[in-house]
Formats: structure tokens, sequence, C-alpha cells
């Protein structure tokens, strides 16, 4: 039996560091992505991290991480979309309503996803494998009337939903 604990332990803190690892690489880039933005003159920016009470542990690291890298964040419950204000945004939980999806679109901010797997609800996303890769949903790109530096599209990938 305790052998099985100890399993599930290490299983456990395996799963804790991946986190925190995708969460620092992306609070390296997404300010720099930031900055591809056209309409972004500053290079103090402020990213607003949308979250839940699911999320509400991941948003605040990555608030951390972001700090560390010289990058103003901001937790945003996601009741609270409607009135906030960023340079970007981070989808912190891994399902976002419609509803919140369309209020975060009219601010003509980018949008990110803490998790990868939601690119289909966020502007762009990070494909970590051997290389990492921006990904881009460019329908929500031109939704959003977000026009950015051409210098990404060399780097990134498209997403194209199935």
């Amino acid at each position: 039996m305790r052998a099985i604990v100890f399993v599930f332990m290490i299983i456990i803190s395996l799963f804790a560091n991946d986190i925190d690892d995708l969460l620092l690489i992306e609070a390296k880039l997404y300010p720099k992505i930031v900055l591809l933005d056209k309409k972004i003159v500053s290079n103090k920016i402020k990213i607003g991290i949308i979250y839940d009470e699911k999320s509400k542990t991941a948003a605040e690291k990555l608030k951390k991480f972001l700090s560390l890298n010289n990058t103003d964040a901001v937790l945003i419950k996601k009741e609270q979309i409607k009135q906030a204000n960023a340079d970007a945004f981070v989808i912190g939980m891994k399902n976002i309503d419609e509803n919140s999806l369309n209020q975060l679109l009219l601010k003509h901010k980018l949008i990110f996803s803490l998790f990868p797997q939601n690119i289909k609800n966020s502007m762009i996303s990070l494909d970590i494998g051997v290389k990492i890769k921006p990904v881009l949903n460019l329908k929500l790109i031109k939704i959003g009337g977000v026009s950015l530096n051409p210098i990404i599209f060399k780097v990134a990938e498209i997403y194209n939903e199935k």
C-alpha cells in the first residue's frame, strides 16, 4: 500500500512540475508576442489573466512568473471580463463560454490560452514539443480585429479547426 501511495505522489509531482514549466515558458514568450501587436506602442505591457475557481492556482503562478519577467499582470475573475482592461488576455480556464469569449473579442486585444489544447477559444497558444512554436487561430485573430507583425507568421503554425 505504501508503495502505491509513493508512486502516486511521484506522478502528481511530475504533473505539477509540467504545469510550472509550461507557465514559465508562457510567461517568457507571451509578452514578446504581445509586442508584435501593431497597436502596442509601449514596451511596458499589462496582461490580464482570466480565471475561474478551478484555475485560480495556475493563474496566480502565471501572474508571479510574468512579474518576474517585468510584465504587469492582473488576475480577472471570469465574471469581470466585461470591465477588464489590459493589453492582452490569457484564458486560464480549460473551457470558456461563448459569451465570455465574445466579450474578450470585442476588446480587440490578443487572447492567449494557458492550456495549449484550448487554441479553439484563443488567438494564440503554444505547441511545446522538440521545438516551441506559437499556434495561431486566424479565425479569431480576424474576428478580434488584431493586426500582428508579419514576422510571427514565419515561425508559427496555423490552427485548422477539425
